[in-house]
Parts: C-alpha cells; structure tokens; sequence
C-alpha cells in the first residue's frame, strides 16, 4: 500500500530492486495519495516490468489496498511491503529458502526500528522461541514487512476489511483495539484517541514497556484529525505528572 509516501518509497523500491532473489514481482496500491507518490512509482514502473502500480478509485486504507495486490499477484510466495520500509539484500533469498527447507506456510523474522537509512540509533526487535495465539493478540510482534506466506499452503489469505469498510462508511462511531488499529489505517473521520490506562507501561517490570508506549503514543496522534478536522489525544493515568508522561507531552517522542 502507498499513500502520500514520495521522501520514502524511493528507498523501498531501491531495496527491492537489490534483492539478491530477482524472480519477484512488486505490486505497488496508491490509495489515493495526494502528493507525487503516483510519478514516483510510475517512473520506476517504465524501467522495470516487474513493478506494477495499481491505483485506488477512493481512499479504502491499507487492507484494502493491500487485498487489491493480492488479487493480482502471480507468485507462489506473498511478501509484505509497507511504502516506509526496507529489505536487507537477502531477505527474500535467505527466507524462502527457509520455507521450502522447512515446508512452511508461514514465516517473519526479525527488525529493526529507525527513523531514516543514515539513523544510527536502532531498536531491534528479536523473533520469540515461541508464542501462543492469546498472547499475540495482545502485542505486535511481527513485524508485517518481515512477513511471507506460502499461497500453495494458505490459499485464502487476504486481509479482513470488513470493520475498515464500516468505519470508512461511518456505520462505527467508536473503535476498540489493540495497537494494530494504531498502524497503516487512514480514519479521515477520526478526532480523539484514547490510550487506555498507561501505568501498565509506565511501571511494567519490561524494560521495553515504556518505549513501546511512547511509540504507540505517536502512532495514534497520527491516526487522530487526519484530514481537516482537529485531533485529539486522551492518554488515562494515575499519574499525569510522572517524568516519562511529562518529557513525552512536552519535549516529543526523540526526547523521551
């Protein structure tokens, strides 16, 4: 999916482009951006027919773009791409090699989190030995551009879009979710966001709690007033003048 992405999918196409496994295809959805993301992708598409540039009628959000590729797609393997990410040069080589040693449906490896490809400062985020099926709806830890699904294996796979056609067509008023709400959706009609009770996070024994919250912070800040109406941030604490709450209200999330 793409939309009003032009300072970055240059780069995602380019690490495409370096992948040490050429026998890819990359389809790329605007979903209706309004900057120059359409010239960008096209200039690539002229030079290289492995890349195809779907574009939306209206803006449908990141499911629906992405179930629009899906439709298209030719390849056995489906690897996902956001239009703010990169591979590493081996990353399709080296993991559907895996799959097809290991027979697996299903795979996504590790990450890291930066801010630009010079960025020096870099969180990692590790694969698990394991993780059951309730504790994952509680957290995200896979990384969705680490992900690549075998269609001979999992035929049906498409992204549910549902609830996002009823929210888009204004049938919910009120979103309840985990932090996946908070990524890749565009809710134009959305004005207040609320993080409910912080001070899991803010006295968690996981040293990572608080970063994650910090990050889950901005992301909703980005999901609130979108369009032209104003937004609205609503974080529910014990503590509203705890250090970590203060520097991140009022210094911003590089501070923190």
């Amino acid at each position: 999916p793409a939309y009003n992405c032009e300072e970055t999918i240059r780069e995602t196409i380019e690490s495409v482009i370096a992948q040490t496994y050429t026998n890819w295809e990359m389809i790329i959805v605007n979903d209706c951006s309004s900057d120059h993301t359409v010239d960008v992708v096209d200039n690539y598409a002229k030079k290289d027919a492995r890349i195809k540039l779907v574009n939306l009628k209206k803006n449908c959000g990141s499911a629906v773009a992405r179930n629009a590729a899906l439709e298209i797609a030719k390849g056995r393997y489906i690897a996902l791409l956001d239009s703010d990410d990169l591979w590493k040069a081996q990353k399709l080589e080296r993991q559907i090699r895996f799959m097809k040693n290991n027979k697996c449906a299903f795979s996504f490896t590790a990450y890291e989190a930066f801010k630009n490809s010079n960025d020096k400062e870099r969180r990692l985020y590790e694969v698990p030995c394991c993780i059951e099926y309730e504790k994952y709806l509680s957290n995200t830890i896979i990384g969705c551009l680490t992900v690549v699904i075998d269609r001979v294996q999992i035929p049906d796979f498409h992204m549910e879009k549902g609830y996002l056609e009823d929210i888009q067509q204004g049938k919910s008023q009120i979103l309840i979710g985990t932090q996946m709400l908070a990524k890749g959706h565009h809710f134009p009609n959305v004005t207040l966001v609320a993080l409910v009770n912080v001070d899991n996070a803010l006295f968690s024994l996981d040293f990572r709690a608080e970063e994650r919250l910090a990050q889950l912070y901005v992301q909703v800040a980005g999901r609130s007033g979108r369009a032209e109406k104003q937004g609205e941030v609503v974080l529910q604490t014990h503590y509203p003048d705890h250090p970590l709450l203060t520097t991140l209200l009022e210094k911003g999330y590089q501070a923190f």
